[in-house]
């Protein structure tokens, strides 16, 4: 866990945060900070939260060389580091390598570093790195254990497993929705089951995902627009869309390349990961497709979550951009069959 990053004795005078993830950052961040509190560091006078885009060079020069009052170290947390230009960062390498005595610094980069740039090297040799790597979602339900247990509950494996297919991947999300049991639970049971989630976790957003991915299918392009208008107006990001969709897709996938091994509801929703209460519905959808057609809606996923990531454009422009080539795909193997 994050932890382990910040338990050594040892202070460093510089730290580098780097990670595509809000949660895994927002947790680090947490943690650092708790490092840091229980090595006696004042908050009150010692601690200073600088958003760069709110900043320049010279201002968190500024406050980086202020010494530290009443405590052993002065924190500062300096994010949105991947702004930072090239003559801002020499400002800063000045400051930095003259010492910064009893300070210590944290460099918070939100997206991929990239790591050809010359800067890099710097950076890796004057501050701690901490990497912080997205989890794949076979490793989503071990956040959601820890979230739980920070929370104060204990959610049994089925459970688990019912909060990531009503939820998602995306651990923001997934917090907040255990933030919403932590509020109806606490205290009145010591495991939660997945009777538990289905009474405070909403269904609507996975429901809203089989009727687009249905609609997707059948070639109705309209309604399929519309469905994704629905997702954004529940307040699914349009990359969230994208993740959604694509991990339903590769649900489906999964219950194609199981379907001659005869095996039964339980054993495939087992055996796929997939919670039980929904396995049906997918089991009934994934009549709805072929290996063929999937292997074009993942070459396209992948195209839109690339574009959304990368390109100036309306991010809904590419969500609409799917819906349209996907229908227009599903008609035209449907007009061949």
């Amino acid at each position: 866990m994050l932890q382990q990053s910040f338990t050594s004795s040892k202070v460093c005078s510089a730290y580098t945060i780097m990670g595509e993830d809000a949660y895994l950052i927002q947790e680090a961040v947490a943690n650092l900070k708790g490092h840091f509190e229980d090595l006696g560091v004042n908050f009150d006078f010692n601690f200073e939260c600088l958003y760069f885009s709110e900043k320049k060079a010279a201002d968190v020069v500024d406050v980086i060389e202020t010494l530290p009052m009443m405590s052993p170290y002065r924190l500062v947390i300096v994010k949105e580091a991947q702004l930072i230009k090239e003559k801002d960062w020499d400002l800063l390498k000045k400051s930095m390598e003259k010492g910064l005595a009893q300070t210590v610094i944290v460099f918070v980069h939100e997206g991929k570093f990239d790591k050809r740039k010359k800067i890099f090297k710097w950076i890796s040799s004057q501050t701690q790195i901490v990497e912080l790597v997205t989890p794949y979602e076979n490793q989503v339900p071990i956040w959601i254990h820890y979230m739980a247990h920070k929370n104060g509950l204990t959610l049994d494996q089925g459970a688990a497993l019912q909060l990531l297919h009503l939820v998602g991947v995306d651990l923001i999300e997934i917090n907040n929705e255990i933030l919403k049991l932590k509020n109806f639970y606490q205290n009145q049971k010591a495991k939660l089951e997945i009777d538990d989630i289905l009474k405070v976790v909403s269904k609507k957003r996975i429901e809203s995902v089989f009727d687009l991915t249905n609609s997707v299918a059948s070639g109705n392009k309209a309604l399929s627009l519309q469905l994704v208008t629905d997702l954004l107006d529940q307040g699914q990001s349009e990359i969230g869309v994208v993740s959604l969709i694509s991990r339903h897709m590769r649900i489906l996938k999964k219950i194609l390349e199981h379907s001659g091994e005869g095996l039964s509801q339980k054993q495939l929703s087992s055996k796929i990961g997939v919670s039980p209460f929904f396995i049906n519905q997918y089991i009934e959808q994934s009549r709805r497709w072929n290996l063929d057609k999937m292997a074009v809606v993942f070459d396209l996923l992948f195209e839109t979550d690339r574009a959304l990531k990368t390109s100036p454009l309306s991010s809904k422009i590419w969500l609409e951009n799917f819906v349209m080539q996907t229908s227009l795909l599903a008609q035209k193997e449907m007009s061949l069959s």
